[in-house]
């Protein structure tokens, strides 16, 4: 039991360390890198690392695997290193950790399943053998859980009181489990300034964002007459937007155009397509991401007929999801809501979306937001980034387009 807790745990490890590498190329927007996901599954799980969830407390749940699994090595190396005089405490230790990343795993799996977090496939058989190390570990370290308080008792007597039968031996014990924590301060301290500085573009090459941008193949995403725009119809540079009402990502997008659009005023001529991640009204999901994404879509689509889908796409991505909240907004921008009940459960609402949605799969969008300057797709979306896109697009602009 013992050799098999020490490959379940070594497994975890190189797993998470893999996760945390993929992590932050997803982030970075860096175009190829090892992707198991589609070696082994056939799948994209890079939409999991763009959830909002994929990250607590600044670093990505990769990163507290890294940690959690080595602080699991760190203790039991102690237990063997220092034998019988630590066994005890470092069997209790390990235990006592891997019952509370059981408990931990066993959520995110059950959010995953639901469909409420983003499914990762990878990380499926993670939180099983998180699961499965609890029973391991249990019976590779044969102490019963009336020893492991008596344990627990004993070392808060000490730290209490300071009395104790061997005092040599505790401050041993003490500095074991110091020495854990401290590796485990180490390791978020360096994850959490390495995710830092990949998110904030602190590590940003404007010449290799470019050439990442123009390995990408210069698709036809035509722009529909009858998409919502802003912008000049013939600014030289074109971006169009799949986008999801319901999606995080897309909420954080929206509000960073905002900041940006305005200086290129004239220049950049922006196109909203819908690409709700529901099967009600897109063939390519399998499962409802987002329950009410369609619903939105065509409430939008509605509003746009009444010349309001901008103000409506903004209070969109600010409420708290749910049928009556979308209804209140039509409300608080004083629609003709007969007109707009009628419109966003039209036909032509319809198979506008779903002609959105049709291109979207040719285009092979797989997640949202997702964008294509000039008929290329840009993968990495951090500000900093797509202004080097655009100003290097204006940049290398022919004569014959105007500029």
């Amino acid at each position: 039991m013992k050799i098999l807790c020490i490959v379940l745990i070594c497994l975890g490890l190189l797993l998470s360390i893999y996760l945390f590498y993929r992590y932050l190329i997803v982030i970075e927007g860096s175009a190829g890198g090892l992707d198991l996901c589609a070696a082994v599954f056939q799948t994209d799980c890079d939409a999991a690392f763009r959830s909002p969830a994929a990250s607590q407390l600044g670093i990505p749940l990769a990163g507290w695997g890294i940690i959690y699994y080595a602080m699991l090595i760190l203790i039991l190396f102690f237990g063997h290193v220092l034998k019988e005089s630590f066994t005890f405490e470092a069997n209790a230790g390990a235990l006592a950790l891997v019952s509370c990343g059981a408990v931990i795993s066993a959520m995110l799996l059950f959010f995953m399943l639901s469909r409420i977090l983003p499914l990762c496939p990878l990380c499926i058989p993670l939180h099983v053998m998180n699961i499965i190390l609890v029973f391991v570990t249990k019976s590779a370290a044969g102490c019963s859980a009336g020893s492991i308080f008596r344990g627990i008792k004993s070392g808060l007597i000490y730290l209490i009181t300071g009395r104790t039968a061997d005092p040599i031996r505790i401050r041993w014990k003490f500095i074991a489990f110091l020495s854990v924590g401290m590796l485990g301060v180490i390791l978020y301290q360096w994850i959490l300034i390495e995710t830092e500085r990949v998110s904030t573009g602190k590590n940003i090459d404007p010449e290799k964002i470019w050439a990442v941008y123009h390995m990408r193949p210069e698709q036809d995403i035509p722009i529909d007459p009858y998409d919502p725009q802003m912008g000049p119809e013939d600014g030289p540079v074109q971006l169009v937007v799949f986008s999801d009402f319901q999606c995080p990502a897309c909420r954080a997008f929206a509000s960073e155009m905002k900041e940006w659009i305005g200086a290129y005023t004239n220049i950049i001529r922006i196109a909203f397509k819908h690409f709700p991640l529901e099967t009600e009204c897109n063939r390519a999901m399998r499962h409802d991401l987002h329950p009410l994404s369609c619903e939105a879509a065509m409430a939008a689509e509605a509003a746009h007929r009444q010349d309001r889908f901008w103000a409506f796409h903004d209070a969109l991505f600010q409420i708290q999801w749910n049928e009556r909240a979308i209804d209140g907004i039509a409300g608080l921008l004083e629609l003709n809501l007969e007109q707009w009940n009628e419109d966003r459960r039209s036909v032509e609402a319809r198979t506008h979306v779903e002609r959105n949605v049709e291109l979207a799969v040719q285009a092979g969008v797989d997640a949202t937001p997702m964008l294509f300057l000039n008929g290329r797709r840009i993968s990495d979306l951090r500000p900093q980034s797509l202004r080097i896109l655009i100003d290097r697009s204006i940049k290398n602009l022919k004569p014959s387009r105007g500029m």
